[in-house]
């Protein structure tokens, strides 16, 4: 008596997996997209901030003083790994 409600049991739980995996996925992978835009759209506003103070540094009538210029140079690099590292991940999901 008890066999056939577990086999019954076993058959929907199988069939709901069954339709309920691809559906988890497909929602992980638009999950993983719209991760990439938005962190795609705030580097590209971190980028255009940067370029911005960098330009205003840039017009100063006195020149920088060479801590200056690496420290701009660094942090552009820095920015730049910060992307590739985000980026990278967020594809690998």
């Amino acid at each position: 008596m008890l066999l056939p409600l577990a086999l019954g049991a076993l058959a929907w739980g199988g069939a709901h997996l069954w339709f309920r995996i691809p559906r988890t996925i497909q929602h992980m992978r638009c999950e993983a997209r719209e991760a990439e835009k938005v962190s795609e759209e705030a580097f590209r506003v971190l980028r255009a901030g940067v370029a911005n103070h960098v330009a205003r540094l840039k017009k100063v009538k006195r020149k920088l003083t060479e801590e200056e210029v690496e420290f701009l140079e660094q942090f552009e690099q820095k920015l730049e790994e910060a992307e590739e590292v985000i980026t990278k991940e967020i594809q690998d999901i």
